[in-house]
């Protein structure tokens, strides 16, 4: 029935690199450096700008992707992240964003654009952060919403003071519920709160 609604269920794939993981599904390689504050990313380049996805459950994962006439648009540029529902199983697919050096004791905002397709078919999304880009490591979650449905794009803004100097990964987690629809991201930053006007580039 969903196939006839707004969008078709066809998928443009991301050209970048998979391996498997321990449980068998399909990952990119692992994030091997990391950036300076502000960092600013919209899956613009073939490999991801060295982010990580990784699939915990059975379900579909999340796909580099850009607008046909079958997938939603991106928030800007051309591509995209998208999660496309699994008919039959729930979500539980990481993307963790490439190490970021942070300094502790500083407030840090992280923004983000992302989008549903309709209430009829809600989406769910964690965010959490932590100092490996694995699911143990990622120790402190700084947003949820489990009724995504909004259409077009909107921008979450999240602060957290950062606990102690490191190198940090962000993970957002698709955890929709069997046969819904498509959740998109895209527009990824995250900066430093000097001055009430600084942004990321």
């Amino acid at each position: 029935m969903k196939n006839s609604l707004f969008f078709g269920i066809s998928l443009l794939f991301g050209s970048f690199l998979m391996a498997q993981n321990s449980n068998g599904n399909q990952t990119s390689l692992k994030p091997a450096s990391s950036v300076d504050l502000p960092y600013s990313y919209g899956f613009e380049t073939a490999d991801l700008d060295e982010w990580l996805i990784t699939n915990e459950g059975s379900g579909n994962i999340w796909e580099l992707a850009q607008a046909s006439g079958s997938t939603p648009d991106p928030s800007e540029g051309t591509y995209y992240m998208l999660y496309e529902w699994s008919d039959t199983d729930a979500a539980n697919t990481y993307l963790y964003s490439r190490g970021l050096n942070l300094k502790a004791g500083k407030d840090i905002t992280l923004q983000f654009d992302y989008q549903g397709i309709d209430d009829f078919f809600p989406e769910k999304m964690e965010v959490k952060i932590g100092t490996a880009a694995t699911v143990a490591g990622q120790t402190t979650q700084l947003w949820i919403d489990e009724e995504i449905g909004n259409y077009p794009y909107e921008t979450a803004t999240v602060n957290f003071t950062v606990p102690a100097d490191g190198v940090y990964y962000l993970s957002f987690r698709a955890c929709s519920d069997p046969d819904q629809f498509y959740l998109a991201l895209d527009n990824i930053k995250v900066y430093e709160n000097v001055l009430a006007t600084q942004n990321a580039t």
